[in-house]
């Protein structure tokens, strides 16, 4: 975090690569983004977790459609 505020970064978006959003992804990370913006002066902005966007769902879909072909 020092060194993208020391390059001027003063936003980042934070993709989590987690399925759902459960317990860690609820009350863990969100103190512990909170904390590095304490230290760091930055604006931290935690996204849904990757697998609630479609394209990852509709990726994993793919993949499974063509395993399913293979066989």
């Amino acid at each position: 975090m020092a060194e993208l505020a020391a390059q001027g970064i003063s936003r980042l978006e934070i993709l989590p690569l987690f399925f759902a959003a459960g317990r860690h992804l609820r009350e863990d990370v969100p103190g512990q983004l909170e904390e590095i913006a304490r230290q760091h002066p930055v604006s931290l902005h935690l996204l849904d977790p990757v697998g609630q966007h479609s394209a990852f769902v509709d990726a994993h879909a793919s993949i499974v459609e063509s395993q399913a072909q293979d066989l």
